[in-house]
């Protein structure tokens, strides 16, 4: 079993919260993650994917939390609002560590529980799995990154970009993992929806070709001949599954007015190859970025960064801004040249002139083998993002 790269930080947040809730899409490795934890931390693991267990927290939820040893690990609690409801009306008194919640995208009930006492509840996502993940290690990128590796990654990068993270699909073959794409898409909840799948078609494949794409719902909505408001409510249940991911606008009063749309990618580049039918040619460097940020943003989760995109109304832009909690920056520039030179920079420079000592560092993640010092930023290969 492939090591969770997460479980550190999952574990720390027991440690200090009463509820703790891992989310994430379908598939990804929830269930596995937290079995794994509640046996370390001898928790009581229930399965609400379980007819009758479900059947018993939807028909009384305040009895079905007072009939369970605690610590206790509940997976599968999306659809039931009232669980959170109940977990509510007792977190006051709840010890540290005393649930650990599984859900598929963002449930119904959580955000009203989160609000009720931030302080005593934390949300985690897990994402798919990382190279690092994948060749079995765990690994601080961000301490890698001030002495990077040279050389070739031990994998290609064309081959992990269409591959994916879902830890079921390393060892297919591209054939099966098409044909497994495909009724992932059908189901988005488990069940078969294949009209509902149709209609969503579009719009994911406009987000797999343009990723990561600036949100622009008119636009979008002229070139798909839908309405606004279908675009609007589309995006909403593709988010809340988590097969969207939202990467916010950075704000900086150093840096003025800034644009404030986000950006959208697809969570996994397996699912953007499946949609996107990339082979490479002319789709190079849109494959490599997709593929770079993220591994970037997965690694940026386990350190607890706060992740952002940058641009300006003048047409600056910076690929990945990451805040970490002492409050200084990280940026990256991520391109696909073999042989980086200063121009392969972009608006690092600019950056750096503008925030000063608040960047900690700026980065220009490359599809070469060799590091290189470039006007005082660092050009790492893509090797990094392997142990």
């Amino acid at each position: 079993m492939q090591p969770r790269c997460l479980r550190e930080r999952l574990e720390r947040a027991l440690g200090k919260r009463p509820v703790v809730v891992l989310l994430g899409p379908r598939r990804v490795g929830k269930s596995a993650l937290v079995r794994r934890i509640a046996r370390r931390r001898g928790m009581g693991y229930r399965d609400l994917a379980d007819p009758e267990t479900r059947k018993a927290a939807k028909g009384g939820a305040e009895r079905f939390l007072e009939g369970l040893r605690l610590p206790a690990a509940l997976d599968g609690v999306e659809g039931i609002p009232a669980l959170f409801a109940a977990l509510g009306r007792r977190l006051q008194t709840l010890p540290s560590g005393s649930f650990l919640l599984a859900a598929t995208g963002e449930p119904r009930g959580l955000g009203r529980l989160v609000a009720s006492a931030p302080e005593r509840v934390e949300v985690l996502a897990l994402d798919p799995l990382t190279q690092a993940e994948q060749s079995g290690a765990c690994f601080d990128l961000f301490k890698a990154l001030e002495d990077p590796p040279t050389g070739r990654p031990p994998a290609s990068w064309e081959r992990a970009f269409v591959t994916g993270g879902l830890p079921e699909l390393k060892d297919l073959l591209r054939r099966d993992r098409d044909a497994w794409w495909e009724s992932y898409l059908a189901t988005p909840d488990g069940r078969a929806r294949p009209a509902e799948a149709a209609r969503e078609r579009p719009l994911l494949s406009l987000l797999a070709e343009e990723g990561p794409a600036l949100l622009n719902k008119s636009a979008w909505a002229k070139r798909l001949g839908h309405s606004l408001a279908w675009i609007h409510s589309t995006l909403e249940r593709l988010e809340a599954r988590g097969w969207v991911r939202r990467l916010p606008a950075f704000r900086s009063p150093e840096l003025g007015k800034l644009a404030q749309q986000p950006r959208l990618l697809l969570f996994d580049s397996g699912l953007v190859a499946h949609l996107a039918g990339t082979r490479y040619a002319g789709e190079r460097e849109r494959a490599f970025r997709t593929f770079a940020l993220l591994e970037l943003l997965r690694h940026a989760n386990f350190a607890g960064f706060a992740p952002y995109h940058l641009r300006t109304y003048k047409g600056r832009t910076v690929d990945l801004v990451l805040e970490r909690p002492d409050g200084r920056l990280l940026a990256f520039r991520i391109r696909a040249t073999p042989n980086p030179r200063p121009a392969d920079l972009g608006d690092l420079p600019w950056l750096r002139e503008r925030l000063g000592g608040r960047l900690a560092a700026g980065y220009l993640v490359h599809a070469g083998e060799e590091v290189r010092e470039l006007e005082g930023f660092r050009a790492v290969p893509l090797r990094v993002l392997w142990p």
